[in-house]
């Protein structure tokens, strides 16, 4: 989620994707989740936490 904020995430990813979508046979799909959690290792730990 770091790429809704930073513009150098941002960028990195956008040339991920153009190179994975060269890839023949290949599919690429873009998922975002809760911006709460900026990557799954802070929902982990959000839910050790809770516990």
């Amino acid at each position: 989620m770091d790429q809704m904020t930073n513009s150098n995430v941002r960028n990195a990813v956008l040339a991920m994707r153009k190179e994975v979508q060269a890839i023949k046979g290949l599919k690429y799909t873009k998922y975002t989740w809760d911006p709460a959690y900026k990557g799954v290792d802070d929902y982990f730990l959000s839910r050790v936490a809770a516990m």
